[in-house]
């Protein structure tokens, strides 16, 4: 079966490709991501969750840009990230409308300086759900402005800005 592959040239490693097959997070989220990599296996994607509750309290707005096809955003970011699969983290289902097929991946940003005003609506963006803080659209490809790390399918694969572009049918998976 072929799919979409994401490719990620960061300007710190010189454009030297890096590959996702589902899902590229910068900021909040790859903070979860790498406090959820330090805790046990055997938790599971419980893991995931246990980041989240645990990286809450450190959350704070930074400064993000992402430019593409007609989307110019720039602005205070509480999480962001660019998919191809409807979940991550364990089944964090933030990305309802991704498709592992279509040639695009699904930007998904809760922009905001603060936690407090976001908090109400985290079941919302735990779901994917349409909310007053979020950014979304489907991307062929993207230049994101940034200052922290990326994680990639749970791996941390660089750090500031880099390039995305979505490579259709890039890989062949035996289902």
């Amino acid at each position: 079966m072929p799919i979409d592959l994401l490719e990620l040239r960061f300007d710190q490693a010189g454009g030297s490709p890096r590959y996702a097959l589902g899902a590229v997070s910068w900021g909040f989220e790859a903070t979860v991501n790498a406090k959820a990599n330090a805790l046990p296996r055997q938790l599971g994607s419980l893991r995931y969750i246990a980041g989240l509750i645990l990286c809450i309290p450190q959350l704070r707005g930074w400064h993000s840009e992402i430019k593409a096809n007609g989307l110019e955003f720039s602005g205070s970011v509480l999480a962001a990230s660019l998919a191809n699969i409807k979940s991550l983290g364990g089944g964090i289902r933030l990305f309802p409308r991704a498709e592992i097929t279509d040639g695009t991946a699904e930007l998904a940003i809760v922009r905001g300086p603060r936690i407090l005003r976001v908090l109400p609506y985290l079941p919302r963006i735990l779901t994917g759900a349409p909310h007053p803080w979020k950014v979304s659209a489907h991307l062929a490809q993207a230049r994101v402005e940034t200052s922290r790390s990326s994680y990639a399918d749970g791996e941390c694969v660089g750090e500031g800005p880099f390039d995305l572009s979505v490579i259709p049918a890039g890989i062949q998976l035996i289902s």
